[in-house]
């Protein structure tokens, strides 16, 4: 009996599950692929979540022909929602120990509220679903976390860890690739377009050639942002106690793997975004072995340019892209800002301001050969879906164009009552504790992301396969362990 009972849960429960993915992303495998996720996850559903926030940095398929980019970060989206869904289906929330903070809830509910009334008045409502799907289920994703016992949550912990080492190592081995033209034969299937196209035609004499990867993402400022976000997490957990040896020689090597990656996106953002983290992270007792280690970086360099200051400034000009500037930023900036002024209240709407972009100004034209080159290339490869691209590479602009002037205080206050929680809790928590490691690297990231996203706007509103590793990461340095 008990067999047909769960018999008729899955097939109640995944066979409508699978037709309804089918239906809203137009790709029969995808609806396959999301039923077989969902009896796995009813199945076994812890291995099953630790599968799939391993597996969330992956944001697109082996040549982007096997499924599109954008049917891939939807499913994914989907697959968040259906795995909380399954989640309290299976456990409801009597295992939490721990309810959610009061502050949190008030930022939640009107982050919720807010995001409601701008669908109602978006200009496409087509473009906001993918986008409110992306904001559930990371929110899903937070409070599967949350809820999570002591036992549970360090396994999630370690499984980011080795996410984060895959992708650092995959990340290397595309710089090779385009650095030094090995392995041709994977060329189609590890390096994205862009960067194909940075093997086929080399840059004129006068612009710096400087290669940059993507990873398992979209773009390179998304993985840069990857970077900035668990490096952190990686260098504080080298002070936990209760870690061997051999455990604390991994985080260190993961630490130098991220940092190779992190070179290799040559996201400027990125690299700020770090030392920011890193810096904040070093004002606290326990961490001033980076004040060292930074120290020593800095001798590094001063010899480095003693030695030979000419080659030094050729490098540095080159790995910096000075002559790039800000990649026509102020351009883009200011016909962001222009669009906030037209619609003030409620912006365009959530994920509506790529398309109202290109609607508005058209496609931006770069300030320099080569990047115009790529757009090309990547109009080409990409077509209608380049319009994704188009976002302000601003968070508040991002965020008052989207949501209205009532969003950027709201959403600030989240980021300022995350640092603040976060600290608050450290404190409460034991010197070398793993909560208060993952307190203070939750706070590290966060004050990062408040000086970074100044230049990109990649966790919340485009390439959004980060709303997918921030909120675990959130809710892990939130809650003690």
């Amino acid at each position: 009996m008990r067999i047909l009972s769960r018999f008729g849960i899955l097939l109640g429960l995944v066979l409508p599950i699978g037709l309804f993915t089918a239906f809203i992303t137009g790709k029969p495998v995808a609806g396959l692929i999301t039923a077989a996720a969902a009896t796995m996850a009813w199945v076994a559903p812890e291995s099953t979540l630790l599968a799939f926030i391993a597996l969330a940095p992956i944001c697109r398929s082996p040549k982007s022909e096997i499924i599109s980019n954008e049917t891939l970060m939807n499913m994914k989206m989907l697959l968040a929602i259906i795995l909380g869904f399954i989640w309290w289906l299976r456990f409801g929330l009597s295992n939490r120990k721990e309810e959610l903070p009061n502050w949190l809830l008030i930022i939640l509910t009107g982050w919720g509220t807010l995001s409601m009334f701008s669908t109602v008045t978006a200009k496409s409502w087509e473009a906001a679903a993918p986008h409110l799907a992306a904001c559930v289920g990371g929110v899903v994703l937070f409070f599967i976390v949350w809820h999570c016992d002591d036992r549970l949550r360090r396994k999630i912990a370690f499984t980011i860890a080795l996410s984060a080492f895959a992708v650092s190592i995959i990340s290397v081995l595309q710089y090779a690739m385009l650095r030094y033209h090995i392995l041709p034969g994977l060329w189609n299937y590890v390096l994205s377009p862009t960067e194909r196209l940075y093997i086929l035609y080399p840059r004129p004499a006068f612009e710096p050639d400087v290669a940059r990867v993507s990873g398992t993402y979209i773009h390179l400022n998304a993985l840069g942002t990857f970077f900035y976000m668990l490096i952190p997490f990686a260098c504080a957990s080298i002070n936990i106690k209760s870690l061997s040896t051999r455990h604390r020689i991994f985080l260190s090597v993961l630490s130098l793997a991220m940092l190779a990656g992190l070179y290799a996106t040559n996201s400027r953002s990125g690299v700020v975004g770090t030392a920011i983290a890193l810096t904040y992270l070093a004002l606290h007792r326990g961490y001033r072995w980076l004040v060292t280690i930074g120290a020593l970086s800095l001798l590094a360099v001063l010899v480095f340019f003693a030695y030979d200051s000419d080659r030094f400034v050729d490098y540095f000009r080159t790995i910096s892209r000075v002559e790039y500037g800000l990649s026509s930023r102020h351009t883009i900036w200011g016909n962001a800002l222009e669009l906030c002024e037209r619609y003030p209240l409620l912006g365009v709407g959530p994920g509506n301001l790529m398309s109202q972009y290109v609607a508005h100004f058209g496609f931006f034209v770069f300030d320099n050969q080569f990047e115009n080159e790529q757009l090309a290339y990547d109009f080409q490869i990409q077509g209608d879906d380049l319009t994704n691209n188009f976002h302000s590479h601003n968070t508040s602009l991002q965020v008052v164009g989207e949501y209205g002037l009532l969003g950027l205080p709201l959403f600030f206050a989240g980021i300022i009552s995350v640092i603040w929680g976060a600290e608050k809790r450290a404190k409460n928590l034991p010197l070398g504790s793993f909560g208060r490691t993952m307190a203070l690297a939750t706070a590290s990231f966060c004050v990062a992301y408040l000086v970074a996203s100044n230049f990109d706007s990649y966790v919340s509103f485009t390439q959004m396969g980060l709303m997918l590793t921030a909120p675990p990461m959130v809710a892990l340095g939130l809650r003690s362990i």
